[in-house]
């Protein structure tokens, strides 16, 4: 491991507290600290893999920047609301899905 080259441990830490910082639903956090705890003493290509993996993960993700960068590009206060309806669908999903 090279000196630019975070540990597993650190890098690890440092995804937790960019997730608890995160505005993200609790279903979504839930998920991603799972697979966090999963895969801790893995490199980060393969973190990343596996939340990509995940399809609940991935459409939330995708969908939250697409509109979030409507909302930069534009400014339109209106797409607020849709982020914002985007995160309790997400978290809706995560529910059912979870909890069948």
């Amino acid at each position: 491991m090279t000196a630019a080259e975070p540990s597993h441990e650190s890098l690890a830490t440092r995804l937790r507290t960019l997730l608890a910082e995160a505005s993200l639903p609790e279903e979504v956090r839930t998920r991603f600290a799972e697979i966090l705890i999963k895969r801790s003493t893995e490199d980060l290509t393969t973190i990343v893999d596996a939340l990509a993996e995940d399809p609940q993960i991935a459409e939330y993700l995708v969908r939250d920047l697409a509109l979030k960068y409507r909302y930069k590009q534009s400014g339109d206060t209106n797409l607020i609301a849709t982020i914002l309806r985007n995160q309790e669908e997400g978290a809706d999903v995560l529910n059912a899905r979870h909890h069948v």
